[in-house]
């Protein structure tokens, strides 16, 4: 199971790395050509295309032998710095990706250019080696070097809300070489992919909050780990890239591409606690670099075994430091209230928003049946992931709170009354309305405790129904804006 980001990301990996395993050569070549290493993603989303290009070394004929080779080993130089690990990343994500799949390649010193054409429907159809891959080559007489990789028939549709995702994971993952050994594109934007810097905190020195982890060992095979640990600047102080829940969580570099990270950050117990609305949770954010840890194969997770290592680490280092006592304390200083001028600024903003939005477009539309939405309801309780539940004992009252991710598509809450004191509660952070920024997480669990709370009060009471309110609440909550 891929996302867009970590499927890309199998192949951007395959391009930085011929390029390191050739970076004398490539470098001279580059210094020639005016350019470096550049890679284009492009979707197509009515083609139903994506195109990934670039100009890296490109790839020899007998290289692309050994990757069309499922389980085949391949010899690797500087195994233990590269970025392939397993010699499935180039069929996984390309079997995820699409039902027909091209590979267009020359090398730099060779005058040779191979397309291979790749049909999954006819590769898993065949039960014995007969299938043969689609193949052309062609005599180019020059020092052009590409690779270009074309996806067609895809598996999947990707949303505008699925492509900013991705853009945002992409220069999270590649942020220590975007701009200074690779330029990354996305969807034929005239600008490259950049990684703006987390916005830190200061301290009444003005001295950053960040707490430097020495490069050291862990673990009982003494792996080197290094990297930081610091608090997010205060929104309120006018942060642009401060404090909220998106922005705070470590990020764990391996061989100096991100695993695990920003916008989905690995929040240790050691740091954040259980709490995910907690204080610490939205200011401590840090970058952890482990390049001796274990990945899963499709490079999305560090291995649980390694993430309990660093965790172990971090408790100490969290005690020597105080990072959750100064995550506490951050600002406590008097805010001054917003001033006349702040506040008509801030009403003009809303009036461009609802303005510019579909809202009106939305209140037309029908309201579902109300059998669909209850089936709805049933089938998003029935598959949501009961072992991270967070219990709100209010007294009267106790909500049982339960998130996913399940996708843009689902209603941003589900709700579940099961006796006259007891309801649960089912979060999508995966609602549009959550992802276009248009509130933080904390707000945004606020807001859903507070809904299903008046839901609570009004249902006990034997007033009305609230799913007709509901459905017609998360429609609005998916107002688009044409105002950036």
């Amino acid at each position: 199971t891929y996302s867009l980001h970590h499927a890309i990301g199998e192949l951007v990996d395959n391009a930085i790395q011929a390029y390191k395993d050739e970076k004398k050569d490539m470098d001279k070549l580059y210094k020639k050509e005016g350019r470096k290493l550049t890679i284009r993603i492009n979707y197509d989303k009515q083609a139903g295309t994506l195109v990934v290009s670039d100009n890296s070394t490109g790839i020899s004929y007998k290289r692309l032998e050994q990757a069309m080779s499922i389980g085949g080993e391949l010899k690797r130089q500087n195994a233990d710095s590269s970025l392939g690990e397993f010699n499935v990343g180039l069929k996984s994500s390309s079997i995820w990706l699409a039902k027909i799949w091209t590979v267009t390649t020359k090398r730099y010193d060779q005058n040779e250019e191979t397309t291979l054409i790749i049909d999954n429907n006819k590769v898993f159809a065949t039960t014995t080696a007969d299938y043969e891959i689609v193949e052309d080559k062609k005599i180019i007489n020059d020092k052009s070097h590409y690779t270009k990789l074309t996806f067609e028939n895809l598996n999947h549709k990707f949303s505008n809300n699925i492509l900013a995702i991705t853009k945002d994971y992409l220069a999270s993952m590649y942020r220590n070489m975007l701009g200074k050994s690779v330029n990354i594109y996305f969807d034929n934007e005239s600008d490259p992919l950049v990684w703006e810097p987390f916005e830190l905190a200061h301290d009444e020195n003005n001295k950053e909050h960040k707490y430097k982890i020495a490069t050291g060992n862990l673990g009982p095979n003494g792996d080197l780990v290094s990297g930081w640990i610091g608090l997010l600047k205060l929104q309120s102080k006018g942060a642009t890239r401060g404090t909220g829940g998106k922005r705070s969580g470590i990020s764990i570099f391996r061989r100096g591409r991100m695993i695990e990270g920003y916008p989905n950050g690995w929040r240790p117990s050691a740091l954040y606690g259980k709490g995910s609305n907690s204080t610490p949770n939205q200011r401590i954010v840090g970058e952890i670099h482990f390049d001796a840890a274990e990945v899963s194969h499709t490079k999305q997770n560090i291995s649980d075994h390694d993430k309990e290592i660093l965790n172990n680490y971090l408790k100490g280092f969290e005690a020597d430091n105080q990072i959750v006592e100064k995550a506490k304390n951050l600002g406590k200083d008097p805010v001054a209230p917003p001033t006349k001028d702040e506040i008509d600024e801030t009403k003009k903003q809303t009036g461009q928003i609802l303005e510019t939005s579909d809202i009106d477009q939305i209140t037309k539309a029908p309201i579902a049946p109300a059998d669909a939405i209850n089936l709805r309801i049933s089938h998003a309780f029935d598959s949501a992931n009961e072992d991270d539940i967070k219990i709100f004992n209010l007294r009267n009252f106790r909500i049982f709170l339960l998130d996913n991710y399940g996708g843009e598509e689902k209603p941003f809450v589900a709700y579940e009354k099961k006796d006259k004191t007891d309801l649960r509660v089912l979060v999508n952070l995966d609602h549009p309305y959550h992802l276009n920024h248009l509130v933080d997480l904390t707000s945004y669990y606020l807001i859903i405790i507070m809904l299903v709370t008046a839901r609570f009060k009004i249902e006990k009471d034997d007033r009305l129904t609230m799913d007709d309110y509901f459905e017609v609440l998360d429609q609005v909550m998916r107002l688009k804006s044409s105002r950036d």
